[in-house]
C-alpha cells in the first residue's frame, strides 16, 4: 500500500510539472507571415511578434491583416507600466498608418472621400488577443503570448490621404468586434511564474472587454 501511494504521488508530481512546463506557443496561421519588431516602451525594449497578411488592393474586399501574437522583454529591465498599458501602447504603435505602410510597402494612400460617400483607402484589420499567458523563459525574458484558441478583439479601418494637409488619416468603418471561442480567461493577471513555466490564461482589457 505504501509503495502504491509513492507511485501515485510521483505520477501526480510529474503530471503537475509537465502541465506547467509544456509550453504551447502560438504560431501564425497559414497564409500569414511572421514579423518580429522591437519597440521601446517606457524605458524598456520589447520584442513584438506579429502575424501579417498584406493585400495591396483598394476594393472593399481587399484587406491587409495584422494580428498581435506576443511580446517579451528582458527581465533585467525594470518596468513600472501595467500589462494593459504595454499592450495598448503596442496596439497603437502597430495601428499607426506610417507603420502599416512600412509593413506592407504600399505605394501610397488614395485621397480620402468626402462624406457621405463610401470610404476610399487601403483597408486594414487589426486583431488583438483578449486572453494571454505569461512564460518565464530560462534565457531571462518574460514572454507574453496569446492563448491558443483564445478570444480576440478586432477593428477595421481605411487609411487614406487628407487632400488638404497631405497626411495619412484613419477612417474607422467597422469595430470593435469580438470573436469568442469559449475559452475561459481569469479576470486577474497572476504573478510571474517560476523559470521555465507558464501561467494560466488571463484576461487583458481591450476595446471589446473594457
Amino acid at each position: 500500500m505504501k509503495k502504491f501511494i509513492i507511485i501515485v504521488f510521483s505520477l501526480l508530481t510529474f503530471l503537475t510539472y509537465h502541465s506547467k512546463s509544456d509550453i504551447a506557443h502560438p504560431h501564425c496561421p497559414y497564409g500569414y507571415d511572421t514579423e518580429k519588431i522591437t519597440i521601446p516602451i517606457h524605458g524598456c525594449d520589447y520584442s513584438v511578434s506579429l502575424c501579417l497578411q498584406c493585400d495591396y488592393g483598394v476594393s472593399t474586399t481587399d484587406t491587409s491583416k495584422v494580428s498581435l501574437l506576443g511580446f517579451s522583454k528582458d527581465d533585467t529591465c525594470s518596468q513600472t507600466w501595467s500589462t494593459q498599458q504595454i499592450k495598448d501602447y503596442i496596439v497603437n504603435y502597430i495601428s499607426n498608418p506610417a507603420f502599416l505602410h512600412s509593413l506592407c510597402l504600399q505605394q501610397g494612400f488614395p485621397p480620402c472621400s468626402e462624406p457621405p460617400a463610401e470610404p476610399v483607402g487601403i483597408k486594414y484589420s487589426v486583431e488583438v488577443p483578449m486572453c494571454w499567458c505569461k512564460y518565464s523563459n530560462p534565457n531571462g525574458t518574460l514572454e507574453y503570448f496569446r492563448c491558443l484558441d483564445g478570444n480576440t478583439c478586432s477593428y477595421c479601418y481605411y487609411i487614406c490621404m487628407d487632400p488638404i494637409d497631405q497626411v495619412p488619416v484613419i477612417v474607422i468603418y467597422n469595430g470593435p468586434y469580438s470573436h469568442y471561442s469559449g475559452l475561459l480567461c481569469f479576470s486577474l493577471e497572476p504573478p510571474d511564474p517560476p523559470i521555465g513555466t507558464s501561467t494560466e490564461c488571463f484576461s487583458v482589457p481591450t476595446l471589446c472587454n473594457p
